[in-house]
């Protein structure tokens, strides 16, 4: 027989428990009951631990029995309408907790899940020996909704009772989909404007002949005319979107119920920083810089969202930015060696348990670093209780070191091997502090408040006593390059005293000196980007040239200091 309006049929405490179980409507916006004379779904939901943090208020109840409507409107229950299938909203629901029992049960459940949310969830209990073998076009329309949603069904034997006699029913979950694939009307507009732009101009040679730069660029002018656009949109229909309807002539209009960052410089920035990140800070470049570089890109790629971004602006800043990189990376590496050579720049003495002096080119104020140097890095911050801390400060010292250290001699050791990080964090587990084994180095903490390392890989000291050497001038410019016997009188002897003939004919004959790689090295390459592309531009000064005048600059002579 067909329920009508005013019927209802009991549902059991324990079906309306097994419906309810295992849901979490905790802070959902809005729920919708519809009770099918239940009135037990209210108030089991409410008591539930899953709706522990919502508000009464979040709940709408739809119930067609008028005694059972009025009761829950005295228990403060709100009541929005007494049939599903006349109900009529733009309201969308988080979760939508149902009964639909009678013969129209299909049609109820269909109506629902119109009335989800995208990503909402319903729960129906359903007489399935109504359904069962029903072959309208309205349950093939709800079988295929549910075939193309994500759902289950539980079903129940002689779970109802109609008219005294027993029937089987099902319990049906069911998700909707997120929305994907959403498509814009503005949006395509815009499209369509920008491609009749680009037409008149496709005979017109690019500067970057690459199909990813032009994408790139393409899609950046689109992000900014579609956030334009859309403020513009939302500026002319503002006044309808407001909580207050004026009276007469009153200059109050509300407040808005839509809000909009609508400020159109700070979007375009905005969509100017994404792209210029996008293009220049990649994995690749980040996971190989130490910490003070990788600051000062980010601080670079922060102030060209004041630019354009642009063919032209895309070649300046590639080669500005690897430029900037070069020095970034070889002021830390001096950092590095001033901190270790204990001495910076000033006339003392060089720290004799850390250095090895020897007759500089030009100058007689020359050292290199010994391969075991003591530091006043405080390496253990507590050792209280059987445990020891190691303080933050010297553990990033040696992270940053590790870093640097990967560059000087380009990563030579596989993934296998522990980062500085891990080693540490295992040995402070273990409470270790002696002889601790690192990539590169041996670390021992004293608690007196020292840290002393040992180079474990000689041609990473090598290489950083070469690097730092030729950078202040105590080396030859044309150190490794020219071959031993071709060396004056003076530069032979400064090579004699700082590694003899042996070690420098071995470097002459590796031909890998740190300088040269960073000065070929190509952090900011463009993707898929032609090789001609990556050329220096024109009047740029090597690394070598610029750190040679600007040490000129600093002491008006040509004696290093």
């Amino acid at each position: 027989m067909k329920k009508t309006k005013h019927e209802s049929y009991p549902i059991s405490p324990t079906i309306t428990k097994q419906m309810l179980e295992g849901l979490d409507y905790r802070y959902s916006d809005n729920i919708l009951v519809v009770t099918g004379g239940n009135g037990n779904f209210v108030h089991e939901i409410k008591k539930s631990q899953a709706f522990f943090g919502s508000k009464d208020e979040n709940i709408d109840v739809i119930e067609s029995d008028p005694a059972l409507r009025h009761m829950l409107e005295e228990q403060g229950i709100r009541v929005v309408h007494d049939d599903i299938l006349a109900f009529y909203t733009l309201i969308r629901y988080d979760w939508i907790i149902m009964a639909s029992i009678s013969s129209d049960g299909d049609a109820q459940l269909m109506k629902s899940l119109d009335l989800l949310k995208p990503g909402g969830k319903c729960v129906c209990l359903l007489n399935a020996e109504l359904s069962r073998n029903s072959h309208t076009k309205l349950h093939q329309l709800l079988e295929k909704r549910l075939l193309e949603w994500h759902f289950n069904q539980v079903l129940i034997p002689e779970a109802l009772t109609i008219d005294k006699q027993k029937a089987n029913a099902a319990i049906v979950k069911v998700t909707r989909p997120e929305d994907v694939g959403l498509t814009s009307i503005l949006l395509e507009k815009i499209k369509w404007d920008m491609r009749e732009e680009e037409e008149k101009t496709a005979n017109k040679k690019p500067v970057i002949n690459n199909p990813v730069i032009q994408s790139m660029i393409h899609n950046c002018q689109l992000d900014q005319k579609a956030g334009l656009a859309l403020m513009r949109e939302y500026e002319a229909i503002r006044p309808f979107l407001t909580n207050f309807i004026p009276f007469n002539d009153q200059e109050h209009t509300g407040e808005p119920l839509v809000k909009l960052d609508h400020n159109p410089n700070k979007f375009i920035q905005g969509i100017r920083k994404k792209y210029w990140q996008h293009l220049f800070v990649t994995p690749k470049v980040v996971e190989r810089l130490p910490s003070a570089p990788k600051h000062k890109l980010h601080g670079c790629i922060n102030e060209m969202r004041h630019h354009d971004f642009t063919e032209t602006n895309i070649l300046a800043f590639q080669s500005k930015l690897q430029q900037q990189m070069m020095d970034w990376i070889a002021e830390e590496i001096l950092d590095l060696f001033r901190e270790i050579s204990g001495v910076y720049y000033s006339n003392t003495k060089p720290n004799s348990a850390n250095t090895v002096p020897f007759t500089g080119y030009r100058t007689d104020l020359a050292w290199k670093i010994k391969p075991k140097v003591a530091l006043s890095w405080r390496g253990i911050r507590d050792s209280s209780h059987g445990e020891i801390r190691y303080d933050r400060h010297a553990a990033e010292k040696l992270c940053e070191a590790e870093a640097l250290f990967d560059l000087l001699i380009e990563n030579k050791l596989d993934g296998s091997i522990c980062s500085t990080g891990e080693s540490l964090n295992r040995a402070e587990r273990y409470v270790i502090t002696r002889n601790i084994t690192l990539r590169y180095l041996k670390v021992t903490f004293f608690k007196k408040g020292t840290t002393h390392l040992e180079f474990l890989d000689s041609d990473v000291l090598e290489q950083l006593n070469i690097f730092a050497c030729r950078q202040k001038g105590w080396l030859p410019p044309d150190y490794g390059k020219t071959a031993y016997e071709d060396l004056d009188t003076e530069a032979r002897s400064v090579v004699d005293s700082f590694q003899g003939e042996a070690a420098y004919r071995a470097v002459c004959s590796r031909n890998d000196l740190f300088e040269n790689r960073l000065e070929a090295m190509s952090l900011f390459t463009l993707p898929e980007c032609p090789v001609e592309i990556l050329s220096v531009a024109p009047g740029t000064f090597s690394i070598q040239e610029r750190w040679s005048q600007q040490r000129l600059l600093r002491s008006g002579s040509n004696r290093n200091v």
